[in-house]
């Protein structure tokens, strides 16, 4: 949904400028879910990639996986405590001007009307308590960063990730558009993010690196 423009505006600012942050999200062993392969991977990979081919600062970007070292004395297992500390500690970080990227990969929900991401505990029959609203990701990063220098990457659309006939995707669409932040889903609403065992990793992050 990130219109052309706005694309490479942001891609002529990433090579103009230093102070990029960044938190990437992968989980694979959910506790109510079936487990993924390769997100775990796709967020290391997209992160190394940020940090040695895209000049993000180190220390500005954050892992969150079930294998990435602790930052300091906090964890960064990827449960809801860890994920919402992460988005308060990037907010923290950033100055006037810099640019936040935040990735996700694993299983996201709609439920009454809202899209949830889901960390490693979340349930899908608890999900207003166990799960992230993609609203209050959205508004975090516009608090942390503006609408214009913040980008939301979500490969979430998982053909267990629904409830009934609610697909996740047009809610956040609503809400990405109404705070003006550049969004990119890995596939349509009506379609299922593929993990490919040839790459070892999401079909969509092996595009996104390319």
């Amino acid at each position: 949904m990130i219109g052309k423009g706005r694309h490479d505006r942001i891609m002529v600012e990433l090579a103009g400028m230093k102070n990029y942050g960044s938190i990437a999200i992968g989980v694979n062993q959910y506790q109510f879910f079936q487990p993924l392969s390769f997100a775990q991977q796709d967020a290391q990979a997209l992160s190394n990639f940020l940090v040695e081919l895209g000049g993000f600062a180190a220390p500005k970007c954050q892992l969150l996986t079930e294998s990435s070292p602790p930052i300091g004395n906090r964890s960064t297992y990827p449960n809801r405590e860890n994920i919402r500390q992460a988005l308060l500690s990037g907010r923290q970080q950033l100055a006037a001007g810099d640019i936040f990227w935040f990735f996700f990969s694993g299983y996201g929900v709609s439920w009454q009307g809202e899209d949830y991401l889901m960390p490693i505990e979340g349930n899908p029959d608890d999900v207003g308590n166990t799960g992230i609203p993609t609203r209050e990701i959205l508004e975090s990063l516009k608090a942390a960063s503006g609408s214009d220098r913040a980008l939301v990457i979500l490969d979430v659309n998982r053909a267990t990730g629904t409830l009934g006939n609610a697909r996740i995707g047009p809610a956040t669409e609503a809400i990405a558009r109404q705070l003006e932040i550049p969004t990119i889903f890995s596939c349509q609403h009506d379609q299922f993010s593929r993990e490919v065992a040839g790459l070892e990793r999401g079909f969509f992050t092996a595009a996104l690196l390319e």
